[in-house]
């Protein structure tokens, strides 16, 4: 697709920078923060955080560790134990600094943790000359510096996810990290209240509410350890594991009631806990244990999932293993459908290649009529001469006719006794040279069709194989579909998505009818999933019912449309907008070949086809190569359609424009208008065909104008004009573009469609 960049600009919007400065801002004070928590001055467990967060941390994050970390060792007056970590910190700071501007690249977990490691025995050992040395000093030297490298090699591999994909999957790394933190912040108190134990007990209850049974038992285990690291104070052993576990049983229970409700899950969290203390008569435990319980309980039932469980959208990939097996099966499938395509084109070019060459009819008549003559030596110059000179000029006349009759025949020939038997031979010669093209051309149709039709296969396989990187959550899965039961949806099957920005979806599919409003169950649902849903997309074919929601999403897609028929009464374009449930908005006009009510029945179907394929899960690209396949299958009387289609994803603004057969599309972007071009054939000419396809991304003011060939392009600069004012709704730009070139045609006119549509941000 050809992209035309005009240079005629709108006035541009100018983006504060004081939004930039309060974010980095922001971002350095909870650093200051960090170091602060992390430094352990406060009496924490002597785990080398920062550290190993300098190590993570770019530029002036780094800084702002280091800052917190000595506010807390001169308020907590502990500059002298904390002199390892005081030389260590800068040193790695300035060290990894140095590095990556030489190499020109960041250090790897190892070598970062390597680093570390040295940097920090190094600064022990200094600090080390300043106490007595003791023979446990080098073991306890060596063991301190091992455990800062460790730290630093799940810290940095932790980090590198983040940044990457903005997604930090379960694994050892992010379980390692998750017990130090808690380990860290063990100690931090306030009175009867530990800010480590609070967290921990806060995210058991919310892996329990989104995992369920497993996810609290794997969080409140990973909580209990982190507890048991971090303890001081002279408690005994046995008593930190007793005391911890408690939260690790607590949490079991907390999960087994996490389908009934937010409320539910704490209380019997909160209770659980209560009940083991009494039964292991430790009331002494009873003071601070209940008061975090307590805390973190309330915390989980009064914030909005929506702030924190964006981590934990993306720290667990759920999902049967079956259900991840079909989707492998059918991407299998899907490439196994592509190399039997490669293979049918390869077959039918060979084919091809290998067709019978031409029928020489005047030399096949020399040697199966004339050969047998008695005159065949006297009659013209010879074979060739009567080949070349006598037959072939008459061959014209056969063709245009269809045959030829004895007075038709060269005068060369006048006196021959065979004229009945060459008529009969160029006839029927001419009726089998025909049957065999005839044949060859249902052959290449057939091929054509059969690869056409795995292309269509292999997409619609493509599309449902489950690649998309969304992640299933199925405790959520199962709870819609519970709900759904309770509004009597038979046979419902539900699962909610989510993807790497946090954002739900749910796709649920019933047969029958609700037995309330959908406005009831899109609240109920919100209230279930802590999300403000959408209204659900709503789709029904041969007694099934599909609905879908997501999150509200950050733009909203304002439409003008505008219509004018041409000479006949019907306009032969065909247009739709709709949504797929996914948070993305289609546009689609269908321009049939001339006009009237021929045209209309092709550009409808075509456009009908694409948006039930679309709106049933099919990827837009599969959609258009099965409705081309359909619409090769109609009679043949010559009649196709152009298809354009604007696809855009209401969360990142993302534009995908694919084409076929179809006037330009002009986009403002950026206060720039770009028109993108097609050079492809309608649909339902050849198979298979591509259509070519243009990815664009919009902002908040953006617009695009799609219109079909009736439209001229003597109109272009006027709807440029009109795209680039700020005083026309998408209404108005198409009335008026309609009305503009209606005044510059006259007499007898195609018909015109105009869709132009503007993004809003909310």
């Amino acid at each position: 697709m050809i992209m035309k960049e005009k240079t005629r600009h709108a006035p541009q919007k100018i983006t504060p920078s004081a939004v930039s400065l309060t974010k980095e801002t922001g971002r350095n004070l909870f650093f200051i923060v960090c170091g602060f928590v992390f430094s352990g001055a406060y009496g924490g467990a002597a785990v080398p955080m920062c550290t190993a967060l300098t190590a993570a941390l770019t530029g002036l994050n780094s800084i702002c560790l280091f800052i917190g970390c000595l506010l807390a060792y001169i308020l907590f007056s502990r500059l002298g134990d904390f002199l390892a970590d005081i030389i260590a910190i800068p040193a790695v700071f300035i060290l990894k600094a140095v590095y990556e501007k030489i190499r020109g690249q960041a250090l790897s977990p190892k070598s970062s943790a390597l680093l570390t490691a040295a940097v920090y025995t190094f600064a022990a050992a200094v600090t080390a000359f300043s106490h007595e040395l003791t023979p446990m000093l080098l073991p306890a030297l060596l063991f301190k510096g091992i455990l800062c490298g460790t730290v630093t090699f799940f810290t940095v591999k932790c980090a590198d996810g983040l940044r990457s994909g903005e997604k930090l999957e379960m694994g050892i790394p992010a379980a390692v990290l998750y017990v130090l933190v808690i380990s860290a912040l063990s100690c931090a108190r306030a009175g009867n209240l530990s800010v480590g134990r609070c967290i921990g007990i806060f995210v058991t209850l919310a892996a329990g509410g989104r995992f369920g049974i497993g996810g609290s038992a794997a969080a409140g285990t990973l909580a209990a350890m982190g507890m048991i690291l971090g303890e001081s104070g002279g408690s005994e052993l046995g008593d930190m594991v007793r005391s911890c576990s408690l939260i690790a049983c607590s949490g079991l229970v907390s999960g087994y009631f996490s389908r009934k409700s937010r409320t539910v899950s704490s209380a019997a969290f909160t209770v659980s806990m209560f009940v083991l203390i009494v039964f292991m008569e430790r009331l002494q435990w009873a003071a601070s244990l209940m008061t975090d319980a307590i805390a973190a309980a309330a915390l989980y039932c009064l914030v909005p999932d929506r702030l924190y469980m964006r981590f934990f959208t993306c720290t667990v990939r759920t999902g049967s293993a079956a259900v991840v097996h079909r989707g492998s099966c059918i991407n299998f499938a899907a490439e196994t459908l592509a190399g039997i395509r490669r293979n049918v084109s390869e077959a039918a070019e060979i084919l091809k290649k290998q067709a019978a060459p031409e029928a020489d009819l005047p030399a096949e008549a020399c040697l199966k009529i004339c050969s047998a003559c008695r005159n065949d030596m006297f009659c013209c110059k010879g074979a060739l001469h009567r080949s070349r000179y006598v037959f072939a000029p008459m061959l014209g006349k056969l063709y245009t006719d269809g045959f030829i009759t004895e007075r038709e025949l060269p005068r060369a020939v006048e006196g021959c006794h065979r004229k009945t038997e060459l008529t009969d031979f160029f006839n029927n010669g001419l009726r089998r040279i025909t049957m065999e093209q005839r044949t060859a051309d249902l052959n290449a149709r057939i091929w054509e069709n059969a690869s056409g039709l795995l292309f269509s296969s292999e997409g619609l396989l493509r599309s449902f194989s489950g690649g998309d990187g969304k992640v299933c959550d199925e405790t959520l899965s199962a709870r819609v579909s519970v709900i759904l039961s309770e509004y009597h949806a038979h046979n419902a099957s539900a699962a909610v998505f989510f993807d790497n920005a946090g954002r739900i979806f749910i796709s649920a599919v019933f047969k029958g009818s609700l037995d309330d409003t959908l406005e009831s169950l899109t609240d109920r649902l919100s209230a279930l999933t802590d999300h403000d849903l959408e209204a659900p997309v709503v789709c029904s074919e041969n007694g099934l019912t599909s609905l879908r929601w997501h999150d509200a999403p950050l733009y909203i897609a304002e439409l003008g449309k505008a219509v004018c028929c041409g000479s006949e009464e019907t306009s032969g374009d065909s247009s739709v907008s709709f949504s797929d449930g996914f948070g993305n908005v289609y546009f689609i006009i269908s321009d049939g070949m001339g006009s009237g009510k021929r045209a209309a029945l092709e550009s409808s179907i075509t456009v009908s086809l694409l948006a039930r394929l679309i709106k049933s899960g099919v990827v837009p690209s599969a959609a258009i190569h099965t409705a081309n396949l359909i619409l090769l299958s109609k009679s043949g009387d010559e009649v196709f359609s152009t298809i354009d289609l604007l696809c855009i994803n209401l969360f990142t603004g993302r534009a995908d424009i694919i084409k076929m057969g179809a006037a330009p599309t002009l986009i403002k972007t950026g206060g720039v208008i770009k028109s993108c071009e097609s050079r492809t054939l309608p649909a339902g000419m050849i198979s298979p065909a591509e259509p070519e396809k243009r990815t664009l991304f919009l902002s908040d003011g953006d617009s695009a104008v799609m219109f079909s060939d009736g439209i001229s392009e003597s109109s272009f600069p006027k709807i440029r004009e009109l795209m680039l004012s700020d005083g026309y709704s998408p209404q108005r730009c198409a009335d008026a573009a309609v009305d503009y070139d209606k005044s510059r045609c006259s007499g007898r006119h195609d018909d015109r469609t105009v869709l132009v549509v503007k993004l809003h941000k909310i």
